[in-house]
């Protein structure tokens, strides 16, 4: 007996479209992960300096009297 709908995808699983796109999805963000950590290595951020404007005077100002204990 024959089947009365032909079948159209006698071509094995990688001459299909949808695993491609299936495995490049995860495959494109590996890459841009990679990408992104090379970038951070190459432009390392800087270390700010202890005296800089935002470690002034009234960051660090002694205490004029103790607080109370309970």
């Amino acid at each position: 007996m024959r089947n009365a709908y032909p079948r159209e995808d006698d071509k094995p699983w990688y001459q299909q479209f949808w695993p491609w796109f299936v495995i490049s999805l995860p495959a494109i963000a590996v890459v841009a992960g990679l990408a992104t950590v090379m970038i951070a290595m190459k432009h390392k951020p800087q270390v700010i300096p202890h005296d800089d404007a935002f470690s002034g005077p009234a960051r660090h100002a002694p205490m004029k009297e103790k607080p109370p204990t309970p």
